[in-house]
């Protein structure tokens, strides 16, 4: 693709020249310490592109690998006279490596010595993938380094395009001016879910060894998959890939409908409208942020004036509420809550933020809306007895908290509670639950089951612009802070349109959805 090669080309940095060209003569000049000194400079300078480049080549090909699964395919347990017998159906890069004693051995038998072939072929495709992404990673990292930075992941995503049929071959073919924004989206997740720590780099090693990783590839290798599934059920899984285009133009277009004012980052009113991306435990089912929790976003994630956001950090607003149970989640929604940085969730705190949840439902009609006190109650009687220090703390037989993150992952339900503080579809979801016949919490897989469509709708539409009770005594929430740099993303999708024109990246992103009218034909409405 040429665009991919003259975006490569862009996000490219100079190559790394060496200070020194040390040439064998050389290295025979030195002696002891100077001598393994100056090879390992060699080898750390001018080595790495030849050895990667060599040791690519020697691994089995994508080709190679779909042509042993279909040798073996028919198979579903091989004794180790057959695992010889199958190394003669192969070439020798893959024979030399994984047909061997050592191998076998590696797989639990049966009781008549069978190994699984499925595992066995799993096996085989993992590490291939792994040795080629750590390789390849490696030609994008800086010279020595064992970990890339988001800048150089983003050259390694970017890279791989060509190699991913439903990117590359997207149909009608991806908008040129489109393409980095795919690439922020994808390396986007992968940040999210391996950088808890917030380094801005990332492990190679860990990075290869990913579940983010083998999804990324996954796309890769479609054709090795396609028989594996039945009816639409191949379309679904592709859909449900976070790294598919698909997704990438869903979230890009949403983001562009948020943006009212055009100017490329979203304030606190215009991410109001946001319900969520179509995807996971986040999305199906709808999405309402209150403007307290907005507020409180904004506050932790931009550091910069005037306080907007995004699109990288609007994605990972989107993966947060996406993968509302995973850890990485929920500590994101913990700097939410966590008004006092003490590291306790206070009782104080459910209170503060129930203000608007109660608000917001009450607007919509919802009557039946609990005290304060019982959600209070509630709340902290979920995450257990125990208060922070392992000290009880009780009042009539209820925990007066605080809590801390610990307990509240300990206690099984900080999915839970995080929602029902910050959403009020799902707080009413769960005031409902005995009704709805569920046990409360977040429910998997149900898309598009609308849980908020039993609620009245809100002729306002909003609910609201500003957070009720502005001038609360606890824990005032600001528009943002900070020292007036702009932000780590930068991200400006409206720099190559305009919202009224009619061949934006947006409209023509929506045809190639086949949807002119996109997500707002059918808004998520209470």
């Amino acid at each position: 693709m040429a665009a991919v090669q003259a975006l490569l080309s862009a996000f490219t940095k100079t190559p790394h020249t060496p200070a020194n060209s040390y040439t064998s003569n050389t290295i025979n000049k030195g002696t002891g310490d100077e001598s393994r000194r100056l090879l390992r400079a060699e080898f750390s300078q001018e080595l790495p592109a030849r050895v990667r480049a060599r040791l690519l080549d020697g691994l089995p090909t994508h080709e190679e690998v779909a042509a042993l699964n279909n040798a073996l395919g028919a198979q579903t347990h091989m004794h180790y006279q057959d695992f010889l017998k199958s190394a003669q159906l192969v070439g020798p890069p893959l024979r030399q490596r994984f047909f061997l004693a050592s191998t076998f051995d590696k797989f639990a038998k049966d009781r008549d010595g069978l190994i699984d072939v499925e595992e066995f072929l799993k096996f085989v495709q993992r590490s291939v993938d792994v040795e080629r992404v750590q390789l390849e990673l490696a030609a994008h990292a800086s010279p020595g380094s064992a970990s890339v930075s988001e800048q150089e992941l983003e050259r390694f995503v970017l890279a791989s395009i060509p190699r991913t049929p439903l990117v590359a071959g997207f149909s009608p073919p991806l908008h040129a001016d489109f393409l980095p924004f795919y690439v922020f989206t994808a390396v986007r997740r992968f940040f999210f879910f391996l950088d808890p720590q917030r380094t801005r780099t990332l492990s190679i090693h860990k990075l290869a060894h990913s579940q983010e990783m083998d999804e990324f590839l996954w796309l890769q290798r479609l054709d090795q998959y396609r028989d594996d599934y039945e009816g639409d059920a191949f379309q679904q899984q592709v859909a449900g890939n976070w790294f598919s285009a698909q997704n990438a133009i869903k979230l890009y277009d949403q983001y562009v409908r948020l943006d009212e004012d055009g100017d490329g980052m979203l304030s606190q009113a215009e991410l109001l409208a946001y319900h969520g991306s179509a995807r996971g435990s986040g999305g199906g089912g709808g999405v309402q942020l209150t403007p307290a929790v907005i507020a409180r976003i904004f506050q932790e994630n931009i550091t910069y004036q005037p306080a907007k956001m995004d699109y990288k950090t609007f994605l990972d607003l989107a993966l947060a509420l996406e993968c509302r149970d995973h850890m990485q989640s929920l500590r994101y929604f913990w700097r939410v809550i966590d008004l006092r940085k003490d590291g306790l969730l206070h009782p104080s705190t459910v209170d503060f933020f129930f203000r608007d949840i109660r608000l917001m439902l009450l607007e919509r009609g919802y009557d039946s809306c609990p005290q304060a006190e019982d959600v209070r109650t509630e709340v902290m009687d979920m995450l257990g007895e125990e208060a922070a220090g392992g000290e009880r703390r009780m009042n009539g037989g209820h925990c007066l908290g605080p809590v801390s993150f610990k307990r509240m992952v300990a206690s099984g339900q900080a999915s839970t509670v995080i929602a029902m503080l910050i959403d009020i579809h799902k707080f009413w979801a769960y005031d409902n639950r005995e009704s709805l016949g569920s046990g409360g919490g977040d429910e998997e897989g149900e898309e598009g089951s609308g849980e908020g469509a039993l609620l009245p709708n809100n002729s306002s539409g909003s609910g609201g612009s500003e957070s009720p009770g502005a001038d609360r005594d606890e824990d005032q929430v600001h528009d943002g802070g900070g020292s007036g740099r702009r932000g780590p993303g930068g991200v400006a999708p409206r720099s190559f349109g305009t919202a009224s024109s009619g061949s934006t990246p947006a409209a023509l992103l929506r045809a190639q959805l086949g949807n002119e009218g996109g997500d707002d034909d059918d808004p998520y409405d209470f």
